[in-house]
């Protein structure tokens, strides 16, 4: 705006200095929350007076103060996912996200060799676990709000955290160019190391899962501080739950061996392919699962395989039948046009030649020794192409 008159530009300068300091103090105030006055004579006075003598008192005492102050610090996080909108994340699940073995996940890439093909395939395992994360609280919350069969429990806040952990943790184990890693890097290296005469090293490899690798990440990451030292960290029975979520169907004895939860509550589960399916498809061009599976699940009594006593699962109405053959049949969809489309399988030889060389020289770059941790978590794909650039 430009004033007809000194006087009219002057009252503009005015308007836009008024305005730049409100911004100034908005931006200010983020930066530095204000801190809690404490309350004067006169508060307390008319503090005291409203409550009317009811038996509570003013000010709240000093552990009363701490509380608030720490609800009101950050309860929950906030994320924004492209697919799911907001994420929700507990204290407890925000802090495993701040982890290195977590933060790691962000280095590799969802569908691995893919973006070679489709540029735009870049999404990570990150924000794939976030996405199983909130899936995971879904479904949940929806079971809890259903009717359960006589003995079985709806799960309470505690385990819907605990599933919600299993599911942002399912993938700590993935290695560079994710399934790559699994299905071509460590057969080539578990025939090189029998060639070599490393009987012990190629048994671990042929052995290899990264559900296994993931657990024992998970034991870690809660061995170590901050999250060994947290008030809300979890129970030996918990993360057992946990693990016992994440290995699914590789748990030793089935699921049927489960032992963090009892039989009432053997129903939960994680929800790894409901998110992929959806996620996956929509950075190709391709159109996304989108089914209300979640909306209509039920926990109900079966039997299976001649078992003499029924066990909790759930389940879905006959009218969900076509949504339920949709998930499978997108599935093999991507599995024919996209996962391992011809030109993506030749990246995907291509890359385990590169992880053989990149293992060959030596920490630099990290090794197929499974059971060395600290150096599995140095290899993402940046760290293994920035050898060869």
């Amino acid at each position: 705006m430009k004033g007809a008159n000194p006087a009219d530009g002057k009252t503009v300068w005015f308007r836009k200095r008024k305005v730049l300091g409100t911004l100034c103090r908005a931006q200010l105030g983020r930066a530095f929350p204000r801190r809690v006055r404490e309350p004067t004579p006169e508060t307390t006075a008319r503090k005291a007076a409203k409550l009317g003598g009811g038996g509570s008192s003013w000010p709240p005492a000093a552990d009363e103060w701490e509380l608030d102050e720490r609800q009101h610090e950050r309860p929950r996080k906030h994320v924004h996912d492209c697919v799911h909108r907001e994420i929700t994340l507990e204290p407890l699940l925000d802090a495993v996200t701040r982890t290195k073995a977590f933060q790691r996940l962000g280095s590799l890439r969802q569908l691995g060799s893919t973006h070679r093909v489709w540029p735009n395939a870049t999404h990570t395992r990150k924000a794939h676990s976030l996405g199983v994360a909130y899936l995971a609280e879904k479904l949940c919350r929806n079971i809890a709000q259903r009717p359960m069969p006589h003995g079985v429990q709806p799960p309470d806040e505690r385990d819907i955290l605990l599933v919600k952990l299993a599911a942002l943790c399912h993938d700590l184990g993935h290695g560079p160019f994710s399934h790559t890693f699994d299905n071509f890097v460590v057969p080539a290296a578990a025939r090189r190391a029998r060639d070599e005469g490393d009987a012990g090293l190629a048994k671990v490899l042929e052995k290899h899962k990264h559900e296994q690798l993931s657990v024992r990440l998970l034991r870690k990451v809660f061995a170590q501080p901050p999250l060994a030292a947290r008030e809300d960290r979890l129970t030996e029975a918990e993360l057992v739950f946990v693990e016992e979520l994440i290995l699914g169907g590789d748990l030793k004895g089935g699921v049927d061996a489960r032992k963090g939860r009892g039989w009432d509550k053997r129903y939960l589960l994680d929800m790894d392919k409901l998110d992929y399916l959806r996620r996956d498809p929509d950075t190709v061009g391709m159109s996304g699962l989108v089914v209300p599976l979640l909306e209509n699940a039920e926990v109900r009594l079966a039997t299976f395989g001649g078992e003499a006593r029924a066990r909790p699962v759930i389940c879905y109405p006959d009218k969900m039948s076509p949504s339920l053959f949709e998930v499978f049949r997108k599935r093999a969809e991507l599995h024919c046009q996209l996962y391992t489309h011809k030109h993506v399988v030749a990246w995907d030889l291509l890359h385990r030649d590169f992880l053989l060389a990149a293992d060959a020289l030596g920490p630099v770059v990290g090794s197929l020794r499974l059971a060395e941790t600290d150096a599995f978590l140095k290899m993402t794909d940046e760290s293994v192409m920035a050898r060869f650039e």
